[in-house]
């Protein structure tokens, strides 16, 4: 699948701050502009990865897009009843992940890289718990990439 100019230089920057040694990054980019097709390159190159998001929505289309970009890997949900985690990159929900059963799951693996979709909901206290669990915050932790539209949210908090 084609990537455009300025999708090649957001990959670009995201590339060079992991490579700078930033471990969390924040991508922006309007609605529209392929933030799914984005990640869903990026995920290819870092296996496993966990692809969370809050909404059926943006499951389904986080899903249908990696696999469109990464024929080769497999492609999971962890979503209600479907718990698909040993996948080479699992898409899914922030209520699902958050849950005990499911987070018991996903902190047993040790990924490669997490990314969360409309990352700006990522202060709440089931994103935090998720993250945690799965050793975001460790020094050793894995890659982190949040991707947005609306980076800022009006309740102030980072």
């Amino acid at each position: 699948m084609t990537i455009r100019p300025y999708q090649s230089e957001l990959m670009a920057g995201i590339d060079a701050a992991w490579a700078s040694g930033a471990r969390r990054v924040a991508a922006v980019m309007a609605t529209g502009g392929g933030k799914t097709h984005v990640f869903s390159h990026i995920a290819g190159r870092h296996h496993p990865t966990l692809v969370i998001a809050h909404r059926t929505e943006l499951i389904d289309q986080a899903v249908a897009k990696l696999r469109k970009v990464n024929p080769g890997a497999e492609v999971g949900r962890m979503q209600g009843a479907v718990k698909q985690w040993r996948a080479d990159i699992v898409v899914g929900s922030v209520q699902t992940c958050s849950r005990p059963a499911a987070l018991r799951m996903l902190a047993a693996r040790r990924w490669g890289l997490v990314i969360v979709d409309e990352v700006h909901h990522v202060s709440a206290p089931s994103y935090q718990n998720v993250l945690k669990e799965i050793g975001c915050f460790r020094s050793d932790g894995p890659l982190f990439l949040g991707v947005t539209a609306t980076l800022d949210r009006a309740d102030g908090l980072s």
